[in-house]
């Protein structure tokens, strides 16, 4: 039989796990937590996009906003899946966000204030959502992979359509519409390079490092991010202002203006300008639909009587 020895010399090999093979409790407990962690983001994301589809300018728009909406949502149910394979419950996952004990990103303890700041934060969520899952989809949990596999062929649309409605913006929107995604682009830029986390340089690697349920470092993934969205803002015409954003041509690496990590972290634990108002409205809709899960829960009582 495996030992805990062997299974972590197996993972830290580059070995990858099953949902029905042996694992430890450690390593089964943070691999629930990185996609339960997820699962919320999909959750939160979802509602953050969903208020501003009645504004979206034309009824395809709208459909479009709404499939990737339903997209997210369903992104979160394939995750809470995969969480309960290993016994961590949605029940769990959605009433530890409630009671606060389970966290959001910091990107999803704000709102947007108009239509084009939605656009223009979605282009950079988007963009940063995708090198994220380029990296977490080579770990070492087999059903993790599997599931960000079909979430990214998603994501290649939600991120292809925020290109599309910035490229609408600039083409055909007024000055100060133009002015707005610039504004957009100026606020989110800091929130972004803080999504992925403080640097890791000098520090022990995490648990999820170690066992590869995530393969690259912090500052890995946010140069990937700055390697793909910087040209990207430019070619449409839009550009980040930060004086110190620059690209070592010889190391390949970015200078930036660091965030900043005592208020991100505030933020993270309940101190953003919306971070109440996303709680209460997922505490709200898990409370109205509580006939729903009453009646599954009843129906698969009568199955199994």
């Amino acid at each position: 039989m495996m030992t805990a020895q062997d299974f972590f010399q197996h993972v830290e090999s580059g070995g990858k796990v099953d949902s029905t093979d042996w694992m430890p409790e450690e390593y089964k407990k943070e691999v629930t937590r990185v996609m339960g962690f997820q699962a919320l983001a999909e959750i939160v994301g979802a509602m953050m996009l969903s208020q501003w589809i009645p504004y979206t300018p034309s009824i395809v728009r709208k459909m479009m906003y709404a499939a990737k909406s339903q997209d997210e949502m369903g992104h979160a149910h394939i995750l809470i899946r995969a969480c309960e394979d290993l016994g961590y419950s949605r029940e769990e996952i959605i009433e530890g966000y409630i009671e606060r004990k389970n966290k959001l990103l910091n990107i999803f303890h704000y709102s947007f204030g108009s239509y084009e700041e939605m656009v223009a934060a979605m282009l950079l969520q988007n963009t940063g959502a995708i090198v994220q899952f380029q990296s977490l989809v080579q770990g070492s949990y087999l059903p993790y992979q599997r599931a960000l596999r079909k979430i990214m062929k998603e994501e290649s649309f939600h991120y292809n359509l925020a290109v599309n409605m910035i490229q609408q913006l600039t083409t055909h929107g007024t000055d100060r519409q133009r002015e707005t995604v610039q504004y957009a682009f100026d606020l989110w830029y800091p929130r972004m390079l803080a999504y992925f986390g403080p640097s890791e340089k000098g520090k022990a690697p995490s648990n999820a490092l170690k066992w590869r349920i995530k393969v690259d470092t912090n500052d890995t993934i946010r140069t990937r991010w700055l390697d793909k969205i910087v040209p990207l803002v430019e070619s449409l015409g839009y550009k980040f202002q930060d004086p110190q954003l620059a690209k070592d041509a010889k190391t390949g690496t970015w200078s930036y203006t660091e965030p900043d990590w005592e208020e991100v972290k505030a933020v993270i634990n309940g101190g953003g300008p919306s971070s109440e108002y996303w709680r209460e409205s997922v505490s709200k809709s898990y409370e109205n639909y509580q006939w729903i899960r009453d009646l599954m829960n009843k129906g698969s009582k009568i199955q199994t009587a």
